[in-house]
């Protein structure tokens, strides 16, 4: 199972680098938050992506409710190409882990970090703004953050992103303490 997908991921970094080495410069970084927006909706709708394989439809209805949804999902013009690819090469499974993959390889590609931050209770601006400039120095990267309360990690922070993580929390000092104990 794990093999599987392992491969899906290496498959689909080898599509999403394709697509920016053809795209890249033809898009901004709207395009980039259009596009997690449209990750998150094949992945909570599979059965999109099943109908796009289906060999009964003809070309022209996938093409034009391709067209449909990246219309309605605020995509451009490109994307239209990389869909109806996944769906000719019998991979439209694969459009979510794409889009996932092109969101990272861009971010790689423009030195940029997106980082949820969970805390408890309530940061001030200027808390937040010394959580971005810790991070920018720490990964040497522009930082962006997206700041979620959690109410699970009783005292602290958890920075989190697709690479790195690091947590100063309550909740992170007991686990330590309790791996320890069971050793």
């Amino acid at each position: 199972m794990r093999m599987a997908i392992l491969h899906e991921e290496r498959l689909a970094s080898r599509y999403a680098k394709a697509f920016l080495n053809c795209f890249g410069k033809q898009l901004d970084s709207l395009d980039f938050e259009l596009l997690k927006k449209a990750q998150t909706f094949f992945k909570a709708r599979k059965q999109v992506c099943f109908f796009l394989q289906l060999s009964l439809l003809n070309e022209a209805v996938k093409k034009k409710a391709v067209d449909q949804i990246r219309i309605e999902l605020g995509l451009a013009e490109p994307f239209n190409k990389l869909i109806m690819l996944l769906v000719q090469h019998k991979r439209a499974f694969l459009i979510d882990v794409v889009f996932a993959e092109i969101i990272k390889e861009a971010q790689n590609r423009l030195k940029a970090a997106t980082f949820v931050v969970r805390f408890t209770g309530a940061l001030t601006q200027d808390q937040k703004k010394k959580i971005v400039k810790f991070l920018e120095r720490a990964t040497q990267k522009t930082v962006t953050c997206l700041y979620r309360q959690d109410p699970t990690l009783i005292a602290g922070l958890r920075l989190q992103s697709d690479q790195f993580l690091w947590e100063a929390s309550i909740k992170s000092r007991l686990n330590r303490i309790r791996s320890s104990l069971k050793r």
